[in-house]
């Protein structure tokens, strides 16, 4: 066999005909494992990532264990597998959803052989902040008009306060609802003031 730790060999008969190696040093654990920083993160997702590396033994079985820092113990397990073309010791999971945005998570791996439990050390991650989609921008059309301007508040709000200025200020227009009548303005450039609750919108509106 070739295989010898100090002029010795052992080798072990493993199922269906397999052989599996075993050295003869004291105390050597049966792997070498490291959890390393999610390769992809969102406020609700992750995908896990590791090495490990197998000394002398078959793992049966390898998982992630994760839960929040804020929590004792973990509460979570994802089923992990290797990566090949990330190289044949990379260990990868897939959180696809459950997680809390803004949250620290600790993680570790855990891997059965011969019915034993065996863990990596803890690692934490944290989620980002989740995304504020942008509000739809208030349309006001035709612009430029020569008439009556229709405004289509962000949402189908169609209920605003409406007001219509001269570039000095002046307050020329005033309604309430989905559109203001130009029609009898003066030509040119007008500041239009949209008002929905507390939000409040602002456009420069040409009169031709």
């Amino acid at each position: 066999m070739d295989y010898t730790h100090n002029g010795q060999s052992l080798v072990l008969g493993g199922g269906n005909g397999m052989l599996i190696r075993h050295s003869l040093m004291a105390n050597a654990l049966p792997f070498k494992a490291r959890v390393l920083p999610p390769v992809a993160l969102t406020d609700s997702s992750a995908v896990l990532a590791g090495v490990l590396r197998v000394q002398n033994c078959i793992v049966d079985s390898l998982n992630y264990e994760y839960g929040p820092v804020s929590r004792p113990g973990y509460g979570q397990t994802v089923m992990a597998g290797l990566v090949p073309w990330y190289g044949s010791d990379s260990v990868q999971a897939t959180i696809r959803s459950g997680l809390q945005p803004t949250t620290t998570y600790r993680v570790r791996m855990r891997f059965v052989h011969n019915g034993v439990r065996y863990y990596s050390t803890d690692t934490t991650f944290t989620t980002p902040a989740r995304e504020v989609q942008p509000e739809p921008a208030l349309t006001a059309f035709p612009n430029p008009t020569t008439g009556y301007l229709r405004v289509v508040a962000p949402g189908g709000r169609a209920a605003a306060h409406i007001e219509l200025f001269t570039l000095q200020g002046a307050l020329t227009r005033e309604a309430t609802g989905s559109g203001v009548d130009l029609t009898g303005l003066p030509s040119g450039m007008y500041l239009l003031r949209v008002s929905l609750g507390e939000q409040v919108y602002r456009r420069r509106i040409m009169k031709q």
